[in-house]
């Protein structure tokens, strides 16, 4: 089995959690994003999954299952984050698409107000990789929440922007079937907030009239 190659995990983490890094919303932010996708939802007249309140976050780099967190490599990919330079900024999040998939995540997204998004990712990656991770999802970010998924394919809505300023980020660990997540570390953000970004990072654009 998979966990015999990387050992127990460690406590607390059942082989089916998922553990990723994420920024979490502000309470304003995530009350915004819970009433669209209650008004998403209406719209459809039928029952979809909705991504609860509580577990709206934006990921930025996967660890994968739980299976193969051991103490050693969980404490690993604690210093790393340790070491993630980037300062706080603002996020906005403008514009709900409809992305490929089998249900359809229905996803908030933005353009230049995801920026700031791209370059804590970049920067977080790049630190777990020298850590000897292989972080999924590390190449052609795009800076999303996920609200619900349901079956329809809808056009892209532009929307008032949602914004929050982010200041951390957290080591999520997913319960899996459980609805619900624990926050296995938070770091805050105080670094440089100058920097290019080295790699693609794909920000929607709105299309012109």
């Amino acid at each position: 089995m998979a966990s015999h190659r990387f050992g127990a995990p460690a406590p607390g983490i059942s082989p089916g959690d998922k553990l990723f890094f994420a920024a979490l919303p502000s309470a304003a932010a995530r009350y915004g994003a819970w009433a669209w996708a209650n008004l998403l939802q209406g719209e459809l007249g039928r029952p979809a999954y909705r991504v609860p309140a509580r577990c709206l976050h934006v990921t930025l780099a996967g660890l994968g299952a739980g299976y193969a967190m051991s103490p050693a490599r969980l404490a690993r990919a604690q210093a790393a984050a340790g070491r993630v330079s980037a300062a706080a900024f603002l996020a906005a999040f403008n514009r709900i698409e409809s992305w490929r998939g089998d249900p359809r995540p229905r996803v908030l997204t933005g353009e230049d107000g995801v920026i700031g998004l791209c370059r804590l990712q970049e920067r977080l990656c790049m630190a777990l990789a020298a850590a000897g991770f292989e972080p999924r999802w590390a190449a052609n970010f795009t800076p999303h929440m996920t609200l619900m998924r349901d079956r329809k394919e809808t056009p892209i809505r532009f929307i008032a922007p949602i914004l929050w300023r982010v200041e951390s980020f957290a080591l999520v660990q997913s319960h899996v079937g459980e609805g619900r997540y624990t926050v296995l570390g938070e770091w805050p953000l105080r670094g440089d907030p100058s920097g290019s970004l080295t790699k693609l990072c794909r920000v929607p654009r709105q299309a012109p009239c």
